[in-house]
C-alpha cells in the first residue's frame, strides 16, 4: 500500500477519515471551509473503504475561488454510494477549502447531489 492511501486506513478519531496527511480531517474541512467549485480532472478509486462504508478516491482537482486564481490539488476523498456516478474527468463539485491553506480540500458530496438532483 502506497502513502497515499496509508493516511486513510489509520485515522478513527475523526467522523470520517483524514485525507490531509497532516492537515485537517474531511469532516474538518466541510464545517469549516469555504465553499468553492472544482473540476475533477483525474479520479480513481483507491479500492478501500472507510469505516463507515464510503469508497475512498483519490482526486485531482481544478478549483476555482473567487479569491484566487485556478490551482490545481490533489487529494484523497470518501464518496458515498449516491455520489460514485459523479466521479468522472469534467465534473463539477462543490469543495470546502481552507483559506490559509488552499491545499486542504474536501469534496461537498452534500451539495453536489443537491445541485444534481435540482429540477431544471
Amino acid at each position: 500500500m502506497g502513502p497515499f492511501a496509508e493516511q486513510h486506513v489509520n485515522d478513527t478519531e475523526d467522523e470520517l477519515p483524514s485525507d490531509h496527511a497532516s492537515g485537517p480531517s474531511t469532516a474538518e474541512l466541510l464545517e469549516t471551509g469555504e465553499p468553492a467549485e472544482a473540476t475533477i480532472v483525474a479520479s480513481g478509486s483507491l479500492g478501500m473503504r472507510s469505516p463507515y462504508g464510503a469508497s475512498l478516491y483519490e482526486f485531482v482537482l481544478n478549483v476555482t475561488r473567487s479569491d484566487a486564481e485556478a490551482y490545481e490539488v490533489r487529494i484523497g476523498n470518501p464518496v458515498p454510494p449516491a455520489a460514485v456516478p459523479l466521479t468522472f474527468p469534467g465534473a463539477q463539485v462543490a469543495v470546502r477549502v481552507l483559506p490559509a491553506n488552499p491545499g486542504a480540500v474536501a469534496i461537498d458530496w452534500e451539495a453536489t447531489l443537491a445541485a444534481v438532483q435540482r429540477p431544471a
